[in-house]
């Protein structure tokens, strides 16, 4: 029959294991990196609209910060950071909610991460006004702006302005003109559509008058008669 070892424990054996467990606990915690702050100058963005991303890892006292990877979720590859790149911009091209995650590698190969969220919404255009004469003559070269648009930076430069004037006639673009050759009144439609598809409409009306021509009645009235005799005549030569 085996005898059973008995191990004894004494109280120097106990402090050395708690001491040893408490300094792998601090050590531990040091190489480890640790992430102060990460977070977006936005978080609500139109499609393709820069969104600036911080951060910031804290203080290490064993290991430093290696590398940092910023995975955002939409298709594209992580971005890879040196220790000293503190931010990076980024577009997404599909609206959505994306969870951008932000992971820190030590020297010593180990990891901390965080996660924001950003909403990607298209921004509608929304016409307020447009700038159009209330008459205009026919034949007279007439020139129609947009006024007030609300529409966000991004699709300012990429939408697409459409003139419906009213004659059976369109034109493109944030500032036209145009000659009207019958009189009447013909309404003029803006339409705005962003790079999205999104779209807006609005419409006023001009008025085109006839060209006001002379009262020559005026003339005749204003005529002088000059009376000749019979008897008078002109003489031409000798």
């Amino acid at each position: 029959m085996k005898k059973q070892k008995i191990i004894k424990i004494n109280a120097v054996t106990i402090t050395a294991i708690f001491l040893l467990a408490n300094l792998a606990s601090v050590f531990g915690n040091n190489i480890v990196p640790s992430i102060a702050y990460f977070n977006a100058d936005k978080t609500i963005a139109d499609v393709n609209e820069p969104i600036t991303f911080s951060l910031s890892p804290s203080n290490v006292e064993f290991t430093s910060i290696a590398n940092f990877y910023v995975d955002f979720h939409d298709g594209t590859l992580p971005i890879k950071l040196t220790a000293d790149e503190l931010s990076v911009t980024h577009k997404f091209a599909y609206e959505g909610k994306y969870l951008v995650t932000l992971i820190a590698v030590s020297t010593a190969g180990l990891t901390d991460q965080a996660t924001l969220e950003v909403e990607i919404k298209n921004q509608p255009p929304i016409i307020q006004s447009i700038i159009i004469p209330d008459s205009a003559y026919e034949d007279q070269l007439v020139y129609l702006t947009i006024g007030t648009i609300i529409d966000s930076i991004v699709d300012e430069n990429e939408s697409t302005y459409i003139w419906n004037l009213g004659d059976g006639s369109f034109q493109y673009g944030k500032n036209v003109s145009h000659v009207w050759t019958n009189k009447g009144i013909y309404p003029i439609t803006l339409t705005v559509i962003d790079d999205q598809g999104a779209i807006d409409t609005t419409t006023e009306f001009l008025e085109i008058l006839n060209v006001p021509h002379p009262d020559w009645t005026l003339f005749s009235s204003l005529a002088i008669s000059i009376p000749i005799s019979s008897s008078s005549y002109f003489k031409c030569g000798s």
